[in-house]
């Protein structure tokens, strides 16, 4: 069955002036506006009148405003459902010049993932990675880089021996249980149902509800879309999580009718709650 994959970045904001380093997150309730308003969120990050380096905020500024140009193609899409399904994922495009850009690890293939601005990020900084297949090459190059030890993995998919290998290792914290939205507590794969949580309802369990989400990973084998139901039908308005950026692979099959405004839903909804797209690739392994 062939497989037509993304890995997509999104960023709320992340300050990435060489001068700078410090790192900001939106909180998905005061984030919910229209697309008006969201060149003045991002705009407020930085303040000249504040900052200690106020011509850093005269290149962020530039930074905004070519964004939401970037942005401005997407609200205007005259794309519609008779898309070729190929296709689809060509209407989204990265907004954010990430400066700070690197891939973790650096080596070809499946597992790695494009991160930005990890240099803004401090040893106290919370990773949540939902689906590992076994492999924790990504979260090692996190660490590596970051040197923190708040990286939870969750993968309740694992088969005995890459179930062994995870519970055993002593480098993360893993959890046998996976992501779906805030209405279930399992979803089903393989003619089974597995235990699984929102986010949210993770965060809380772990006693990180008062913590921002620095890195959120999620490669979940096609259940993204059911995973962010909510996000999708405008109930980030109610999230309490803060998240710096979503790493997030987009399944596609060609055997599979696929549902043009399921993919639209869920794009709106992150940029409207401030999230920009800074990386795109497509995963041909």
């Amino acid at each position: 069955m062939m497989s037509i994959t993304y890995s997509l970045i999104f960023l709320t904001l992340l300050m990435q002036c060489v001068c700078v380093h410090a790192s900001y997150s939106i909180k998905s309730k005061e984030s919910l506006l229209p697309r008006d308003h969201i060149r003045d969120l991002w705009l407020s990050a930085c303040n000249p009148e504040q900052h200690k380096a106020p011509h850093c905020c005269s290149t962020w500024r530039r930074l905004v405003i070519n964004a939401e140009a970037r942005l401005h193609t997407f609200w205007n899409s005259t794309a519609d459902s008779t898309i070729d399904d190929i296709l689809l994922f060509d209407e989204y495009e990265p907004q954010w010049n990430c400066m700070s850009r690197e891939r973790l690890p650096a080596v070809a293939g499946d597992g790695p993932k494009w991160v930005c601005g990890l240099d803004t990020l401090k040893e106290s900084a919370l990773v949540y990675s939902f689906g590992s297949n076994g492999d924790t090459a990504f979260e090692q190059g996190v660490q590596d880089r970051v040197h923190t030890r708040d990286i939870y993995i969750f993968d309740p998919t694992l088969k005995t021996k890459e179930l062994k290998k995870m519970t055993t290792q002593t480098n993360f914290h893993f959890l046998n249980s996976g992501l779906t939205n805030k209405n279930l507590d399992h979803f089903p794969a393989r003619g089974r149902k597995f235990d699984a949580k929102s986010v949210d309802a993770h965060m809380r369990q772990l006693g990180h509800e008062n913590r921002s989400l620095d890195i959120l990973k999620v490669d979940v084998e096609s259940s993204e879309y059911r995973s962010f139901q909510g996000l999708m039908i405008g109930e980030c308005a109610q999230a309490d999580t803060r998240v710096g950026q979503l790493l997030i692979e987009l399944h596609q099959f060609s055997t599979m009718k696929f549902k043009y405004y399921t993919v639209k839903k869920l794009f709106h909804s992150l940029f409207t709650c401030g999230m920009l797209i800074f990386s795109k690739e497509r995963n041909h392994w």
